[in-house]
């Protein structure tokens, strides 16, 4: 005779949470001095100009040049700071819905990556 076997903890396919398309609150001021204290052939590069051009700016010639590039490009003033567009929500915040209180969430991704951010949209995918 054959015994049955049943599989009492076979893992149903979970719902992954993600906030995606995430726009960080990045001050200019916190870009000045992120590439202030670069070094100069570091900022140089990270500006994509020459090295003794960067060298030879006042202060004030670099952060009109430095608000120039990043000013009204987000997405390279995010990269700069190594921050992602798509974050996974942790499970623990027992998230059932996009349409859940997300004040818990914004408040994690903010102490995790050390930034305010000002919006996001969250998207579920089936693991």
């Amino acid at each position: 005779m054959r015994k049955r076997i049943q599989f009492h903890n076979r893992k149903e396919s979970t719902m992954t949470f993600i906030a995606k398309d995430i726009e960080w609150d990045i001050d200019m001021d916190e870009i000045y001095e992120k590439i202030d204290n670069m070094r100069v052939d570091t900022a140089a590069v990270t500006l994509g100009i020459n090295k003794d051009t960067y060298a030879n700016m006042t202060t004030e010639e670099r952060h009109d040049f430095i608000y120039d590039t990043y000013h009204h490009n987000r997405k390279s003033a995010d990269e700069l700071f190594n921050l992602p567009e798509t974050i996974e929500i942790p499970e623990e915040f027992g998230i059932t819905d996009t349409e859940d209180d997300m004040s818990d969430v914004t408040d994690w991704i903010s102490d995790e990556y050390g930034f305010c951010i000002k919006g996001y949209a969250v998207e579920e995918k089936v693991a």
